[in-house]
């Protein structure tokens, strides 16, 4: 829920709070929930990472597309 939340105050904000808030999102929603500084701390940090990987497979799908229909315009 957190992250959404930064997700939603990152459009708001630019390239980075699109980047960062769902990281600091993350962070708060598990904090306030648990009380705990370390466990938040690693779940706004997974949760970054997931965003950024996702974000490059997603990348990388287009680009893979982009070169089938190359391919498939040419030949």
């Amino acid at each position: 829920m957190g992250a959404a939340i930064g997700t939603i105050a990152g459009i708001f904000t630019g390239f980075v709070g699109l980047v960062f808030l769902p990281l600091v999102g993350a962070a708060l929603g598990e904090f306030a929930a648990k009380r705990d500084l370390i466990r938040a701390g690693k779940v706004g940090v997974a949760t970054w990472l997931g965003l950024l990987i996702g974000t490059a497979a997603k990348v990388a799908i287009v680009f893979a597309m982009l070169g089938l229909f190359a391919v498939a315009l040419l030949f």
